[in-house]
């Protein structure tokens, strides 16, 4: 699937549903998440209950559409090489795309959201794996996973900025099924922990100029 490189080079973008969906939306069995629906036939993804509140702080974090910064580029070339996937990215999840902070071996700088597994990610604070795409009924008739890349695996750790408020995901991908061990998830849920807490500087800094710049006025 091909998406351009910036806010404006977007080709896949989502119109908004005439109507939505409720859904049950593991693992926890009891909350409810609304699901975006484009066209009878196309893909859904469950949308968190405090979204709105989740987009303020993403927005807030000035990070989505941002520059490339060596941080988020080391962190991802290293959960690639100890996961040992020709794949990684760090997906931050907006209100109608998933773009790539940083990523490592993947052309791609963005997609449309409804082929962000990260949408499923965001859900909770677990780890979340899914051992091969094509046989999950969520993401089998994904374009990720029938075209290029191919993704057949999926890791993901939620990048927590706050309780329940979830911007996206660490990931680690491959083009074959495979699965991780209880410690290859600790590790994994470690940095996408890390990566929460960066995000919390970076917002806290730009929140502290903003401040500065009103009292200079």
């Amino acid at each position: 699937m091909s998406q351009g490189c910036g806010r404006d080079g977007q080709s896949d973008g989502i119109l908004r549903p005439e109507a939505q969906l409720r859904v049950e939306a593991k693992p926890r069995p009891l909350e409810t998440f609304s699901v975006s629906v484009r066209n009878p036939g196309s893909l859904m993804y469950p949308v968190p209950p405090n979204e709105a509140a989740r987009l303020k702080i993403l927005d807030e974090t000035g990070m989505l559409y941002s520059e490339p910064s060596y941080n988020f580029d080391r962190l991802c070339r290293l959960a690639a090489d100890l996961f040992e996937t020709p794949m990684a990215t760090v997906s931050l999840i907006g209100k109608d795309v998933q773009w790539f902070k940083a990523k490592f071996g993947l052309d791609l700088c963005m997609t449309a959201r409804e082929a962000a597994f990260c949408n499923y990610t965001i859900l909770h604070d677990d780890v979340m794996v899914v051992s091969d795409a094509l046989q999950d009924y969520r993401f089998k008739r994904n374009p990720l996973v029938t075209g290029d890349p191919g993704i057949r695996f999926y890791a993901g750790a939620p990048i927590v900025f706050s309780p329940t408020l979830r911007l996206g995901s660490l990931c680690v991908l491959d083009t074959r099924p495979r699965s991780l061990s209880a410690l290859q998830k600790r590790c994994l849920k470690s940095m996408g922990e890390s990566l929460g807490t960066e995000m919390r500087l970076i917002y806290s800094v730009r929140m502290m100029h903003q401040t500065l710049r009103r009292n200079a006025c």
